[in-house]
C-alpha cells in the first residue's frame, strides 16, 4: 500500500481518490489515526479538483478502463490540469500481454512505449520517461495478470 509508506516518509498533502464508498471506507479503517492527515475524495475522478498542484498523480489500473477516445482524453485533460511541470505520473496498466477484461469490463492494454506515447498525446504537455518496468500480480484466485508501469516527468 502506498499511503502508508508515503506517511512514514513525511509526505503532506496526500489526497485518496475512489470511486468506492466502501474501498475508501476500509483503507481509512487500516490507517488508523493516520487516515486524518489525508484528504478523501469518494466519486468520479473526474469530478475531483484538487486543492494545489500536483507532484505525484499514481494510478494503479484506473487509466487501463479508459478505453474511448473521449474517456482516454478526458482522463489526459484531468492529470495534465492537476500535475505541474516537474511533477510526476505513475501509471499502472495492463501490459499488451495482459488481461482484455477485468471484472467483465474491456480495457485498454500498454506497454512503456505506447503509454507515453498516449500521454504526450493531444498536446497536452510534454512527457519524458523516468522508469518503466512490468510487473506480474497475482490476483486472489492465483492467476496471473502481467501490469505496465510507467513514471513519467512533466516537462
Amino acid at each position: 500500500m502506498l499511503l502508508p509508506t508515503l506517511l512514514s516518509n513525511g509526505y503532506k498533502h496526500l489526497t485518496h481518490v475512489e470511486w468506492s464508498e466502501s474501498a475508501s471506507r476500509d483503507l481509512q479503517a487500516r490507517l488508523g489515526d493516520r487516515a486524518s492527515s489525508i484528504h478523501w475524495f469518494i466519486g468520479d475522478l473526474m469530478d475531483w479538483q484538487p486543492d494545489c498542484p500536483v507532484d505525484l498523480w499514481h494510478d494503479r489500473a484506473v487509466f487501463h478502463f479508459q478505453t474511448d477516445a473521449e474517456s482516454v482524453n478526458n482522463y489526459l485533460r484531468a492529470v495534465h490540469q492537476a500535475v505541474q511541470v516537474g511533477g510526476y505520473v505513475l501509471l499502472a496498466t495492463f501490459h499488451l500481454d495482459g488481461p482484455e477484461k477485468c471484472s467483465g469490463l474491456p480495457v485498454q492494454r500498454y506497454d512503456n512505449k505506447t503509454l507515453l506515447e498516449t500521454l504526450n498525446a493531444g498536446g497536452f504537455s510534454n512527457w519524458i520517461e523516468v522508469n518503466s518496468t512490468t510487473w506480474l500480480h497475482q490476483t486472489p484466485s492465483g492467476t496471473g495478470q502481467k501490469f505496465q508501469y510507467l513514471l513519467a516527468q512533466r516537462c
